[in-house]
């Protein structure tokens, strides 16, 4: 795990973006959360784990392609490896 905090240090992980929705009610996504997605998007590509939103993937190939083969996205393959179907990959999460 201390492999993926490397490669979000790295990356220079922004800090979390909220949308306010009404004055009591804000949206966040955990960077957490998102450093992982893309991670598992690095590693596996596009299946049913990875939501298209809109151009959000081509900003991802765009921004992170080089980090394909970077260590924390090795990391996450070789974890998965015993994983045989997506269902499977999400129960390892």
């Amino acid at each position: 795990m201390g492999n993926l905090a490397i490669f979000a240090t790295s990356l220079g992980a922004p800090g979390t973006a909220a949308l306010r929705v009404t004055p009591n009610v804000s949206v966040e996504i955990n960077p957490n959360a998102e450093l992982l997605g893309i991670v598992y998007y690095l590693a596996f590509g596009n299946d049913t784990f990875v939501i298209n939103r809109e151009s959000y993937l081509a900003d991802v190939e765009e921004h992170f392609e080089k980090f394909r083969d970077s260590r924390a996205v090795l990391l996450l393959k070789i974890y998965m490896s015993q994983a045989r179907n997506v269902p499977e990959r999400d129960y390892c999460l």
